[in-house]
């Protein structure tokens, strides 16, 4: 074995490691810090690269999470239920700097197409309509609007990309 070889294995031992966890689950538990450091959790969807080494997450643009999220990219991901309520996988904790990434960056295609791949026909409906513990509900569009905004395709004016570049 040569030296590239050793240093190789624990990245791809991350990588199986992590991708077994994050296919078990929906949804991540969003660990950022306040300007106190008071840690706040909050579910969310999520898809990975293919190299397991990146998590994207979409999210609006104007939420307390993103404005932390700017103020402190550091984060953890843990796995957890739609509530945010982390469960016994959450054993493996997930550390990773956020940044947020620009419509205009060919990365953004990418993480919309694995979004919408890991949750079909939910990605681009559920943030349209009122449902139980769902507070980034679009109340200010008709349902015309909301119909053709889901055939589209295509993210919400004022959603943002959230990348999470994992640390090994």
């Amino acid at each position: 074995m040569t030296a590239a070889d050793a240093q190789e294995q624990p990245e791809n031992s991350f990588r199986r490691e992590t991708s077994a966890v994050l296919d078990t689950t929906d949804y991540l538990s969003l660990r950022t810090r306040r300007k106190n450091g008071e840690a706040v959790d909050c579910p969310v969807w999520f898809a990975r690269s293919t190299d397991a080494l990146t998590i994207w997450i979409r999210s609006k643009r104007e939420t307390p999470k993103v404005k932390r999220l700017i103020a402190n990219p550091t984060v953890t991901l843990m796995v957890c239920n739609w509530k945010g309520v982390t469960s016994l996988k959450a054993q493996q904790v997930l550390h990773g700097d956020a940044r947020l990434v620009d419509e205009r960056d060919p990365e953004w295609i990418t993480a919309e197409a694995a979004l919408a791949d890991r949750y079909g026909w939910k990605w681009n409906s559920i943030p349209l309509f009122r449902l139980p513990m769902t507070g980034t509900v679009k109340t200010d569009m008709s349902f015309p609007r909301k119909i053709q905004h889901m055939r589209s395709g295509r993210a919400l004016p004022d959603s943002c990309l959230i990348a999470v570049d994992l640390s090994s």
